[in-house]
Formats: C-alpha cells, sequence, structure tokens
C-alpha cells in the first residue's frame, strides 16, 4: 500500500481532547499524529480523579491517576481502502492491569439518488491479559443502516454475538428520528427472534448557549 501525504490544511500533528465525563474525574487524551495515509496516531488517556465534597455519603476514594496508551489507524474519504469507505483499527492497552484490546471496524455505504444511504458495517473486538494468545475474548456486530435523506429518518438492524455466548446472537432493531436541532427522537426492540423482546423509547433534547 503506498504512503499517500495529507493535505497540509487537513492534517493537525497532536491530539489533544481535555473534558469532566462525570462530578467524579476528569479525562484527558493526547498523542500525536503522522501525516500519511491512514493517519496513525499513538498516545495516552488520562482519567484524574476530582475531589468530591465532604458528604457522608461520598466514601474514601484514591486519588491515583489511571490510564490506556493507545495507537490508531483510520482509512476514510480519499484515503478510503478500495472497496469500503471507512476502515479504523485501534490498540489500547492498560499498563495497570495488563490487559491488551484491539477494535477493528469496516463499514460500505451506498447512496440512491441522493434519497437514502445504505450502510453496512462489520466490527470485531479483541481482548486479552497479558499479552495471552491463547485465551482471546471477541466479540463482533454486524450492522445495516437505512438513512432517508428528506426526513434524517434512520433504520438500523444489528446481530451480535461473542466467544462467551457459544454462538448464540442478539439481535436489535432501531429507529432514530430527529426532530428539530435540539430534539430527537429514538425507538429500539432488542432480542426480536425470541419470546421475550425488550424495548425502549428515549427523547432527548439538547441546547448550547
Amino acid at each position: 500500500m503506498a504512503v499517500t501525504p495529507v493535505r497540509a490544511g487537513d492534517f493537525k500533528p497532536y491530539v489533544w481532547a481535555f473534558s469532566k465525563p462525570s462530578q467524579a474525574k476528569y479525562h484527558m487524551s493526547f498523542g500525536a499524529q503522522l501525516p500519511f495515509a491512514g493517519r496513525l496516531a499513538f498516545g495516552s488517556d488520562l482519567d484524574l480523579p476530582s475531589a468530591l465534597p465532604r458528604h457522608v455519603m461520598n466514601a474514601p476514594r484514591s486519588y491515583v491517576p489511571s490510564g490506556t496508551f493507545w495507537t490508531r489507524l483510520r482509512f476514510a474519504g480519499e484515503q478510503k481502502l478500495p472497496g469500503l469507505d471507512e476502515t479504523a483499527f485501534t490498540m489500547r492497552y492498560d499498563p495497570l492491569s495488563d490487559f491488551t484490546s484491539t477494535h477493528v471496524s469496516a463499514g460500505k455505504r451506498f447512496n440512491f439518488a441522493d434519497r437514502f444511504d445504505l450502510t453496512f458495517r462489520d466490527t470485531y473486538s479483541f481482548s486479552t491479559a497479558q499479552f495471552d494468545t491463547e485465551d482471546i475474548d471477541w466479540n463482533t456486530t454486524k450492522t445495516v443502516e437505512f438513512s432517508l435523506k428528506k426526513t434524517r429518518t434512520r433504520f438500523s438492524a444489528a446481530v451480535n454475538t461473542a466467544r462467551s455466548e457459544e454462538g448464540v446472537w442478539h439481535s436489535r432493531l432501531a429507529i432514530d428520528q430527529p426532530v428539530s436541532r435540539s430534539v430527537s427522537l429514538h425507538a429500539s426492540i432488542a432480542e426480536v427472534q425470541t419470546d421475550t423482546p425488550s424495548s425502549v423509547f428515549r427523547a432527548r433534547f439538547t441546547r448550547s448557549w
């Protein structure tokens, strides 16, 4: 595979993000990205515990930071691999637990007369402790998405299985409908092939000032 430089205007040589996902911690991602096809990047994720208010319900906790090392490749847009629209590879390593995880995904999108899109997505995840190649946990998900461009309605169907499931597949059907810029609706049903399916309905409201 040829190594193709990335356009200077589209490329950032650094990876940097900072957030507070909960009252109990801060999260920071930082690393470097190389200007070649696949945009090879490597870096670390760091979780920093924050001080909680003094309260009888807040038990004593450790303030030692934790984190993982990661590396990733992503092919999309002008750099996509033949026959695929998006391919991604991510590997993470946790030095405290000596745990390694790998995530691989690939997707292909078909556009029909600018009216709707049909997307096929395939993902695989692998994990192991102490790099033990004889004891690797894995799971895989196959997804089909149908999107109507005029109404922005998205239908999806997915099946999933894992090594621990011993060949048992799980299913899920879902529909997502944006109502406005700040309101969206979601409905899904899981295990549709069984006698006891479960369903979820959710409305989301977001607003930025």
